[in-house]
């Protein structure tokens, strides 16, 4: 391994009691394994279509090129089992699902919707929470 590499990795000593007590955060509330899913039939779909206001350094919009927009989505002829339902950010960091959510009402029934939607209020969960 690269030096500047192992200098990476290894915690500095001013350091090591808060990663003692990072570490004893994470085991004490999540299991040892991590579970992945990934649908095999799920269509990625943007209600901001290629638009976010804060264009973030580790997307910077490239996630949302590959996500049909939600006005291009028609749910009685496509053949998927499940959508992810996400967008680009307002400037507070929100997806603005309010703005979209009757076409989501309007994709087939019995389809599992999975949301990805950045920061939330509680008003607007309960208005997805149905779904």
């Amino acid at each position: 391994m690269h030096d500047a590499t192992q200098q990476f990795w290894r915690a500095p000593a001013t350091d090591s009691a808060r990663w003692r007590e990072a570490w004893r955060m994470r085991t004490a509330h999540h299991p040892a394994t991590i579970r992945f899913d990934r649908p095999a039939r799920t269509l990625p779909v943007s209600l901001t279509g290629i638009h976010c206001a804060l264009d973030c350094a580790h997307c910077g919009g490239h996630y949302l090129k590959h996500m049909r927009p939600i006005w291009k989505v028609d749910g009685d002829t496509d053949d998927h089992t499940s959508y992810l339902i996400s967008g680009g950010c307002d400037p507070a960091g929100r997806v603005p699902i309010g703005q979209r959510l009757e076409q989501v009402a309007a994709l087939k029934p019995g389809r599992r919707l999975n949301w990805h939607v950045g920061l939330i209020e509680e008003k607007e969960l309960l208005r997805i929470a149905p779904y």
